[in-house]
């Protein structure tokens, strides 16, 4: 399967890549205090802080978790206090998934860590470096690829998203 004048080789060679970048971005250069979380963890406290108040079936269907794996995780970002579980105003029978401020800060210390990393790895590259516009072209194909994934996801787990994102 194709995507445009894009091979599957190619597709295959980008995949290998992000997975190559992603696991050194995960084990080096993060600041010292730097929450350190899970793969798991990762997925849940990114899909929260993306679409906050999401019920625990949301985060399910939109990382790709069982319900008893989302537990675990769940329980580990409230232990380290990154998660908050709040009654749905419109049904206090319903449970929504909040970010806590201490998670904007670990991000916040992730991201410029990530950020450092990324920015010293292409000053140390040799030969051309990319312009913005070339940044910005392959944050437009990680996206699109990133929402295609998760629909994918959503619609094989028998979950489609409603307008408010539950």
């Amino acid at each position: 399967m194709t995507s445009g004048s894009v091979d599957a080789s190619t597709w295959a060679e980008i995949a290998d890549r992000i997975l190559v970048i992603a696991r050194e971005l995960q084990t080096h250069g993060l600041p010292d205090d730097v929450i350190h979380l899970v793969g798991s963890e990762q997925n849940v406290i990114r899909f929260i802080h993306r679409n906050p108040g999401s019920s625990p079936s949301a985060v399910a269907a939109g990382t790709g978790l069982q319900r008893s794996n989302l537990s675990s995780a769940l329980r580990a970002l409230e232990a380290h206090g990154l998660v908050e579980r709040r009654a749905d105003p419109a049904d206090a029978r319903r449970i929504q998934l909040w970010h806590t401020v201490k998670a904007d800060a670990n991000l916040a210390r992730l991201q410029d860590g990530r950020a450092e990393t990324m920015l010293s790895a292409v000053a140390a590259a040799a030969g051309s470096h990319p312009t913005a516009a070339d940044v910005e072209r392959t944050l437009a194909v990680l996206d699109l690829v990133e929402e295609g994934i998760a629909h994918q996801r959503q619609a094989s787990a028998g979950f489609e998203s409603r307008p408010d994102g539950s």
